[in-house]
C-alpha cells in the first residue's frame, strides 16, 4: 500500500501506514461515512481519504443530504431543477 502517504502536520510524521492517523485502525471493523451537501463534495473534499480507506478494506458510505433545489444555472430551472437532478 505505499502508493498512499499520509502526513500528521501535528507531529510532523510521514509514514505509508493508516495508523499514523488512525492508531487503532481495524480493516475487518472500519466503516467510514461522508456527510456530502452536493454529488461532488465528498470526493472534491475528501477524495484521497476515501481511497486510501478503500485501499485498507474500510467499508465508505457517501451521504448526500441534498435535493438539488438550489443547483440551478439559469433562471428557467429554478421550478424544475429538483426534477432535473432526480433524473440525473
Amino acid at each position: 500500500m505505499s502508493e498512499i502517504e499520509f502526513i500528521d502536520l501535528w507531529e510532523r510524521k510521514k509514514s505509508n501506514n493508516i495508523s499514523l492517523i488512525f492508531p487503532d485502525w481495524n480493516s475487518e471493523d472500519e466503516r467510514i461515512v461522508f456527510f456530502s451537501p452536493h454529488d461532488d463534495d465528498a470526493i472534491l473534499g475528501a477524495g484521497y481519504l476515501i481511497l486510501a480507506a478503500q485501499l485498507y478494506r474500510a467499508k465508505i458510505y457517501i451521504v448526500i443530504f441534498c435535493n438539488g433545489s438550489a443547483g440551478y444555472t439559469t433562471p428557467e430551472h429554478k421550478n424544475d431543477i429538483v426534477k432535473i437532478r432526480e433524473k440525473e
